[in-house]
């Protein structure tokens, strides 16, 4: 992905509940709207083996949001939700490409 161009600390929040809600908007079957080992903790042990850095929406509305200093934390934080699905899943996999379709937008 492209980099974002900067942006004022102050504008950082409300770019980010823009971003997270064009996101959540194109997350029509809401994949990426928990934590996975909350919809799924039977997966626990072989996703935290592969993923290192578990992200999700919600994490990043109620726990991360306000600390960003840069929007580009914010970028890679959404990266990484769409990512760390391929990187479980697969890029070929139907969850994959669903991920892979929302990332092109």
């Amino acid at each position: 992905l492209k980099a974002w161009p900067k942006v004022e600390l102050k504008f950082i929040t409300k770019i980010c509940k823009s971003m997270v809600a064009m996101v959540a908007k194109e997350d029509r079957d809401g994949v990426f709207t928990v934590p996975v080992l909350e919809s799924y903790p039977e997966l626990t042990a072989a996703y935290l083996e592969v993923i290192k850095i578990p992200m999700d929406l919600r994490t990043i509305v109620e726990e991360r949001m306000y600390i960003y200093e840069r929007i580009k934390d914010l970028q890679d934080d959404l990266k990484r939700t769409l990512e760390n699905c391929c990187t479980f899943n697969g890029d070929e996999s139907d969850l994959g490409q669903y991920a892979i379709n929302i990332m092109n937008k």
